[in-house]
């Protein structure tokens, strides 16, 4: 795939490392930047079993360096739910929204439904954790083209249900302008 002298040649760039230890200060930098502003009353108005938020980060994912945020972070597969900003490098920034298979929101389809074509997220159709197949290979689907009997049909055949959205990157200062906003248009989504 790639000749030893090339793979050689990069771990002598000490610069292409400093560049890449500084970009994941960066990434991590606005994740810090929006929990901060996340309070714990409005994660526990939302959903009361949330156990906070978490950052973390990884250097493979499918080979790749990750930054994650978390939000809430309860997934239990029949009432947890998940806020999980990702920064996959080499794939862009997502947000992805984890619901379990009787989490409350599930209850209106309907409404779900529509809140997530507003927002335009997509339905991802896959196993919850397999980010290559929902972002490489595309297992997604359009949220408006979701009806409510392919609703029930999902939850059945996954036990789950997880809806992702890119977020472009445009500038540093706006990713982390564009993730509180959509957090807190999650958390509104699951107020009672």
């Amino acid at each position: 795939m790639f000749e030893f002298e090339e793979l050689l040649a990069i771990t002598k760039n000490k610069l292409l490392f400093e560049k890449i230890s500084e970009a994941k200060k960066r990434f991590t930098h606005i994740f810090a930047e929006v929990a901060n502003q996340i309070s714990v009353d409005s994660l526990s108005k939302a959903h009361r079993n949330h156990r906070g938020i978490k950052i973390s980060k990884g250097n493979e994912l499918q080979r790749c360096p990750y930054q994650v945020l978390d939000v809430l972070r309860d997934f239990d597969i029949s009432r947890g739910c998940n806020i999980r900003i990702l920064h996959w490098w080499g794939r862009g920034l997502f947000v992805l929204v984890f619901f379990g298979k009787n989490h409350p929101c599930l209850s209106d389809s309907k409404k779900l439904i529509n809140w997530a074509s507003v927002h335009n997220y997509q339905i991802c159709l896959s196993d919850l954790w397999a980010y290559g197949k929902i972002i490489d290979e595309k297992k997604v689907q359009e949220s408006k083209n979701f009806s409510p009997e392919k609703f029930s049909d999902h939850l059945t055949n996954f036990s789950h249900l997880q809806l992702i959205k890119a977020i472009p990157i445009v500038d540093m200062e706006t990713p982390a302008d564009e993730i509180k906003n959509e957090v807190e248009n999650i958390l509104y989504l699951m107020l009672p």
